[in-house]
């Protein structure tokens, strides 16, 4: 039982993790693109 609570913490950490990464690789996309200008 506290197994798959575990579990699930790090999957919604891991979650949140690779969200962050897109969310920055977005704003880093964004300004290369801003400057290109």
């Amino acid at each position: 039982m506290v197994r798959s609570g575990v579990l699930c913490v790090l999957l919604m950490f891991l979650r949140g993790v690779l969200e962050k990464e897109r969310f920055w690789r977005g704003i880093l996309l964004v300004r290369t693109w801003w400057n290109a200008w």
